[in-house]
């Protein structure tokens, strides 16, 4: 950065060079606006120490006044914004928390997960929520055996990703029907064991 020296009494081509130095300058924007702010303040004092109306004094008293006290009123913005961050988040943290229960509390489920853990999906057709989206299953029918490791495979967007989140009950299918070990996993098993 570099500043022309310019004569004691052209104050004004003088802070008019610093600000176009400083434009070039990159730095944060806390930064850049408390440096503008002291370029800002040092011009009007000197602008009425060289016009009269203040003394030399009376601005170094300005200048140290505006430096205490920016530094706290900076803190307290800071303050402020973090609280409402905070005040958003625990918002959006009691919509959750009041939110009603996935499963049906009065129904009995299955809680504890039976010896033979196939999984069987027959007939099964899924479309996502909206109007007009086709099918993204239909009639789909897949059997996962218990004990065996068993790979989806498929191009980008082909659902792979649909079927796991059909089996841990993120979505609703339309028709059709998944087994656990012979009991629909809708009607009769809980979700929270798969948890």
């Amino acid at each position: 950065m570099e500043i022309k020296h310019q004569r004691p009494g052209n104050l004004f081509s003088f802070f008019h060079n610093v600000l176009i130095a400083l434009s070039s300058v990159r730095c944060s924007q806390t930064l850049c606006q408390t440096i503008f702010q002291g370029i800002i303040i040092t011009f009007i004092s000197a602008k009425a120490v060289i016009d009269g109306h203040m003394t030399l004094g009376g601005m170094m008293a300005v200048q140290y006044i505006v430096g205490m006290v920016s530094s706290p009123v900076e803190s307290l913005l800071g303050f402020m914004q973090s609280y409402r961050d905070a005040k958003i988040s625990m918002e959006r943290l009691n919509e959750i928390y009041e939110s009603e229960e996935e499963e049906d509390v009065k129904k009995d489920y299955l809680d504890n997960l039976p010896e033979k853990k196939d999984i069987e999906i027959r007939n099964l057709t899924f479309r996502y929520y909206g109007a007009g989206n086709e099918p993204i299953f239909n009639r789909l029918n897949l059997h996962f055996p218990a004990g065996k490791t068993t790979a989806i495979v498929g191009t980008s967007g082909s659902g792979k990703t649909t079927i796991l989140k059909l089996l841990l009950r993120f979505y609703d299918y339309e028709e059709g029907e998944i087994l656990f070990t012979s009991f629909e996993i809708l009607s009769f098993v809980a979700i929270t064991p798969w948890l």
